[in-house]
């Protein structure tokens, strides 16, 4: 909940960059320092995540159990589960990297 905030209108956000759920299915490391200097370049700008693989994507904000690598794909057997603690390196990463998380 506080992670959610009210979006300007216009002007300053000019880049809007997707991360697809299939990416985040195989654990990317959001404090790696080349990640994030590149994404630094991008903003002010917005960040989504999603995609049509985000239906077999679940999240328990209770687990601390870090992401484990799960196949892509868009049947009930790619289902794969997103821990509190992966989430968080994700805010993270759109904080330090200057992009609103949407």
């Amino acid at each position: 909940q506080h992670y959610v905030k009210k979006l300007p209108h216009g002007g300053a956000w000019l880049t809007s960059v997707d991360i697809d759920t299939c990416s985040l299915k195989q654990g990317v490391d959001f404090s790696h320092p080349r990640l994030v200097a590149l994404t630094r370049a991008l903003a002010p700008g917005l960040l989504r995540v999603g995609g049509s693989d985000q239906n077999n994507f679940f999240y328990d904000m209770t687990s601390e159990h870090g992401q484990d690598n799960c196949t892509c794909g868009k049947t009930p057997s790619d289902a794969c589960i997103m821990g509190g603690s992966y989430w968080r390196s994700l805010v993270s990463f759109a904080a330090t990297s200057g992009l609103q998380l949407v």
